[in-house]
């Protein structure tokens, strides 16, 4: 779908084969953090976007059920990228990056966004990988006054090198949101406390530990106040872009006035809609009142830290 006001983005789209522990196949699966984080950002509002690349032999039609303004997903001559995950029986999940490193790079490298376009946008899920190029990208919508929400992408980098890259760019993002692991990557195994306060010295104002299963934790660096976000429960398929719909539906509730803790139960049940089945849910007005639902059920169960 085209032709809406855009203020909230995600950026990038790949494609998924999944493959389950008894053999079954599930190919062309909607994939990619930013399309996740899009997803997230569309449960709690209508004026989302995705600005991407994919080649020629993407299928548009994919992306009906997300709802989203797709003017800024453009066709390339470069294959769209192309991954696979791995189940065994007892649900480990194993990821395999199936496009070659040069169709990765220039796929997921951001283009120039028109003046009037960049004029409308509110909110930009990024992920940030501590390269020159796509950071710089990120400083251009800061200085548009555009509000980046980012997690690390630490899958590709290997070596304390690449992971002090990723860490030299902490202080750009006015929110930013690692895993357990990207975080033990980043500062080492500390207490959850420590790690949102090491996050914070950094610059951003916004800091989320997200825990998986055992929920989130939340600390505003300004006014110190910090939050423990339990999960909501739902029958979990695959987690697969949890973590990415949780940062799209918090830079919503926080670029639309929420506080800090509302803000964090929109990432959270942002979050709980991407984990019911494999790929992202298809958004409908039943989705989106399940989703009012599940956010005044779990605001009373959130519990202030400091």
């Amino acid at each position: 779908m085209a032709d809406r006001t855009v203020r909230y983005v995600g950026w990038d789209i790949m494609l998924e084969d999944v493959t389950l522990h008894d053999g079954r196949r599930i190919e062309n699966q909607l994939g990619g953090g930013g399309m996740y984080g899009a997803a997230g950002m569309r449960v709690w509002s209508h004026e989302v976007g995705l600005h991407a690349k994919v080649g020629q032999d993407f299928d548009f039609s994919l992306l009906d059920r997300l709802d989203v303004d797709t003017s800024g997903v453009i066709t390339t001559a470069t294959p769209t990228i192309r991954c696979g995950s791995i189940y065994d029986v007892e649900g480990n999940r194993t990821d395999l990056m199936r496009s070659s490193t040069e169709v990765v790079y220039e796929q997921l490298t951001y283009y120039d966004l028109p003046p009037a376009a960049l004029s409308q946008i509110r909110g930009y899920h990024f992920q940030s990988i501590g390269d020159p190029l796509w950071e710089g990208f990120a400083d251009i919508l800061t200085r548009a006054g555009v509000f980046v929400g980012a997690e690390p992408s630490l899958s590709s980098a290997k070596t304390p090198e690449a992971i002090q890259r990723v860490y030299d760019y902490i202080h750009t993002f006015p929110l930013y949101s690692p895993n357990l692991l990207e975080a033990r990557k980043l500062f080492g195994d500390r207490p959850v406390a420590d790690t949102l306060r090491a996050l914070a010295a950094l610059g951003p104002r916004y800091v989320v530990l997200r825990m998986g299963g055992r929920g989130s934790v939340t600390y505003d660096a300004t006014t110190g106040e910090s939050w423990s976000v339990p999960v909501v429960p739902v029958a979990v398929v695959d987690v697969t872009g949890g973590g990415n719909a949780y940062i799209g539906g918090m830079i919503v509730g926080l670029c639309e006035g929420r506080g800090l803790p509302e803000a964090a139960v929109m990432g959270a049940v942002a979050a709980s809609f991407m984990l019911e089945q494999f790929g992202p849910p298809t958004i409908t007005p039943a989705l989106e009142e399940q989703a009012r639902i599940r956010y005044e059920q779990l605001l009373p169960r959130i519990t202030r830290l400091s």
